[in-house]
């Protein structure tokens, strides 16, 4: 087939394309690093919570430790400052003994010295008197018999004085003693007349009580043998009552007997009549106590009402906002699959337009130029259904914020899910029907989807192109397409892509592939890579 010629207009839009793929391509490299930086933000997070725990374990750790260091710090200057005074206490101690020490050797050096001194004056004296005694020995011996001779008077003279004082004593001796003698008589004397006048007072008493006792023994003889008619008398009335008592012993026997069974029935009397009183109290309790459990009673029945009211409306308003929640995300969805599927009716449209004019284009300028503004358009597109997707995961977002606050609301109000009388369905319940996916799902789709028409393309691609740098090329825009649906392209964005791209056959791309080069294959393999 031979190659068209490609307008200036054809080669702009070619050249749009492939540079909206290489943006495309640098997209998806950016978003892939952007998860790896934000799973590498999400280790980091950890770690650092980790860093963070540790440190203020080992914080509060450091802290303990530098409580018992100065703890023992202060026992250690306590024990350093008990240590000092200590040994201030000894060094003074040791100060007094060495000051005492040396007072008392400065004494006894002293005193030796002193005693020395004096010894060697004794010495010197004695050796003095020693050589001047000789000369006075005839004197000492002359003055030593006349003392020996005073003495000898001086001893008589005062042993006749001692003799005579001896006599006198004696006499006055003897004379004191008469005078204490003759007084001790006097005083014996009058001891003796005192005892006869107290032992005359004691016979006269006992005589006067012995006269008194016989009288009262005379008295008592009478007393006794009147008491003794009495108790002959007494006993002829105990015989009299006696038989009074056999004739009243069975009345009184009966009268005993119902004075027990009135004291019995006295004792049951009082014990009904204390039984009496305590039932009252406790019916009186028991009033006041089923007051209370009725007037708690009518409060937790008020209480229960309002509680089922409350329950009753929150119900009614639950199931009205779900209603309401669920008919506008139904709605929503509505809308957005209606926008969808306008998007891709455009989108095969255009496609079908750009098949139409690849095939009339023969310059590959102008099939580039074409192929850009395609681009542009499927890159509006592919935005405008990102944007709805958006919004649809912010709707599907709010449902379940919803539907975990109305969820939270019944359980504080005590309401169970049972009783709500239907089952809340979630976002992915609602959407799944649809044919819509929303969060991991859709990712895992997308990837799905994409590395697909990765394969394709770059198959497409080696058909087309029969140059090696072409099917590099096309292998590698392959890869980068199947990394850019991994990366969280939407699904309906890809779907649509592939629809487009069905409309233009392999043999239309061939010519502009082996005039355009790699970048001409790579554009090639993006478009004719996957079917429909």
């Amino acid at each position: 087939m031979p190659r068209k010629k490609l307008t200036p207009e054809q080669i702009a839009e070619q050249k749009q394309q492939e540079e909206d793929l290489e943006k495309a391509t640098q997209c998806a490299k950016l978003k892939a690093l952007q998860e790896r930086e934000h799973a590498l933000f999400n280790e980091f997070q950890l770690q650092r919570d980790k860093l963070n725990h540790f440190w203020i374990i080992a914080k509060k750790q450091l802290e303990d430790k530098k409580a018992e260091l100065r703890n023992k710090e202060r026992e250690i200057q306590d024990v350093q400052e008990r240590h000092n005074r200590e040994i201030t206490v000894l060094k003074q101690r040791v100060k007094h003994l060495l000051f005492e020490h040396q007072t008392e050797t400065t004494d006894a050096k002293t005193e030796g010295v002193v005693s020395l001194k004096l010894h060697r004056t004794t010495q010197g004296k004695r050796e003095e008197l020693r050589g001047t005694a000789e000369p006075w020995q005839p004197k000492l011996r002359k003055l030593r018999l006349d003392f020996e001779r005073e003495s000898r008077e001086l001893q008589m003279q005062y042993e006749h004085r001692l003799e005579r004082m001896r006599r006198e004593l004696f006499e006055s001796r003897e004379a004191e003693i008469r005078r204490i003698e003759a007084r001790k008589a006097k005083h014996v004397a009058q001891l003796l007349q005192a005892h006869e006048h107290a032992f005359a007072d004691i016979k006269r008493y006992y005589t006067s009580i012995k006269h008194s006792n016989l009288d009262m023994i005379k008295s008592l003889k009478e007393e006794v043998h009147d008491l003794k008619r009495q108790e002959e008398m007494d006993e002829k009335k105990i015989v009299s009552i006696a038989q009074e008592n056999k004739k009243l012993s069975v009345p009184l026997a009966q009268a005993l007997e119902d004075a027990r069974a009135l004291r019995a029935e006295k004792e049951a009397y009082e014990a009904d009549l204390i039984e009496l009183r305590d039932t009252k109290v406790s019916i009186m309790e028991l009033e006041a106590q089923l007051n209370t459990v009725r007037w708690e009673h009518e409060i937790l029945t008020e209480r229960h009402a309002r509680l089922e009211r409350e329950r009753d409306e929150l119900r009614q308003r639950f199931t009205e906002a779900l209603y309401e929640v669920q008919q506008k995300a139904g709605f929503r969805n509505l809308l957005l699959e209606r926008r969808m599927e306008a998007a891709e009716v455009e989108v095969e449209k255009r496609g079908v337009q750009l098949a139409e004019l690849l095939a009339r284009v023969e310059d590959g300028s102008k099939a580039d130029e074409v192929r850009g503004r395609l681009d542009e358009v499927l890159e509006t597109k592919e935005a405008a259904v990102a944007e709805l997707r958006t919004e649809l995961d912010r709707v599907v977002a709010a449902h379940n914020s919803a539907l975990v606050a109305f969820a939270s609301r019944l359980a504080e109000r005590g309401v169970g899910p049972d009783e709500l009388g239907f089952r809340p369905m979630a976002a992915k319940d609602i959407l799944r029907p649809l044919g819509l996916a929303s969060g991991p799902e859709a990712a895992m789709g997308t990837a799905t989807a994409a590395a697909a028409a990765g394969s394709g393309r770059a198959r497409t691609a080696g058909q087309a192109s029969r140059q090696s740098e072409g099917a590099g090329a096309a292998a590698a825009a392959g890869a980068a397409a199947a990394s850019s649906g991994a990366g969280g392209m939407p699904r309906l964005g890809v779907s649509g892509r592939q629809r487009v791209r069905a409309y233009v056959p392999a043999q239309a791309l061939a010519p502009s592939v082996a005039a355009g080069g790699p970048r001409a294959a790579a554009a090639a393999a993006a478009m004719a890579g996957a079917g429909p």
